[in-house]
């Protein structure tokens, strides 16, 4: 297919703009900034087709593609916020959901690593007076990559769990195709 957003490329292209494998020596700024960038979208795109996946597993990928255009930011991280978050006493309908999805140390990761990637890349894009370092950026495309692998492993590690997250991430309502 055509024009695809493609999770795995974005890792790669945010490991070669910090020259992950080399000295770093000629890492700009800009770099920096697009690979913090890079490895959020990653994370998000996974996140999309992973729920897409989940609500329509037998359809063609051109409609779980033109899906996944529904799911927003805000809502991802609405949901990744609340799993990220010990329980406690929140009220809310969907409060058992998520004291059972806090429950689970995997998802709890992954929800914190996408809360993080969701900060750092809006202050990698929008923050002019940032400054962000090499280390810190290899950090968060490590976290991503492990973030990435989580949730593709989730509906087999944790079938039940998986069922609860994609539903949350599907059903929480955002601003379509943002």
């Amino acid at each position: 297919m055509k024009g695809l957003i493609w999770p795995g490329p974005l890792i790669v292209q945010a490991n070669a703009l910090v020259d992950a494998d080399g000295d770093g020596s000629a890492v700009t700024m800009i770099d920096l900034r697009r690979a913090v960038s890079n490895a959020y979208y990653a994370l998000f795109h996974t996140t999309s087709i992973c729920t897409a996946e989940w609500l329509i597993p037998d359809a063609a990928h051109e409609e779980r593609y033109a899906l996944v255009r529904r799911f927003s930011h805000k809502s991802f991280r609405s949901v990744y916020e609340r799993v990220a978050q010990p329980a406690s006493n929140k009220v809310g309908h969907l409060q058992l959901v998520f004291d059972t999805l806090n429950a689970n140390a995997d998802l709890v990761v992954l929800a914190e690593a996408y809360v993080d990637l969701c900060d750092a890349r809006t202050t990698a894009d929008y923050d002019h007076l940032a400054s962000l370092t090499r280390t810190e950026v290899l950090t968060l495309i490590q976290r991503s990559a492990l973030a990435i692998k989580t949730i593709r492993k989730a509906p087999n590690k944790h079938p039940v769990d998986s069922y609860r997250l994609f539903g949350c991430l599907a059903l929480t309502p955002g601003a379509p195709g943002r």
